[in-house]
């Protein structure tokens, strides 16, 4: 986080290290099918560019178009689909896009806190901010 709250660093750095692994699945494997170029996304630059999403969720159209552009990358990279627009590749190789992706991965921990797979002590919490407003008011 700069002095301006916000997360544009961070997001540089993350692109940085998915670019620098797409770069390495692209040199490294032969065969480009997208099965398996899917499962060498999602389990090696996927974990980069949501690293802290419940902190540094992007708000900035500028960040957000860095982070689905390395996907963008990756679907290229799969034989076959590079000439098609960016959402048939999606289609074709079934992954959503991150934007739906950070949203999805909100309502999960929404669901949890509500459904108490959490564990919040909520009266240490309303204490805390009982006696917050005490000394405030």
């Amino acid at each position: 986080m700069d002095d301006r709250l916000k997360f544009s660093t961070h997001i540089g750095h993350a692109v940085a290290n998915g670019n620098q692994v797409l770069g390495l699945i692209k040199r490294s494997f032969v065969c480009r099918d997208s099965h398996i170029i899917k499962q060498l996304f999602t389990a090696h630059v996927r974990p980069h560019l949501e690293y802290a999403n419940a902190v540094c969720h992007p708000w900035f159209k500028k960040d957000i178009e860095q982070l689905e552009r390395v996907q963008r990358r990756a679907t290229t990279l799969v034989a076959g689909l590079s000439n098609m627009l960016y959402q048939n590749r999606l289609k074709a190789v079934k992954l959503p896009f991150l934007v739906y992706q950070r949203c999805r991965g909100d309502m999960i921990e929404v669901y949890k806190y509500l459904h108490g797979m959490y564990s919040v002590p909520y009266d240490s919490l309303l204490k805390k901010g009982l006696s917050l407003y005490q000394v405030a008011s």
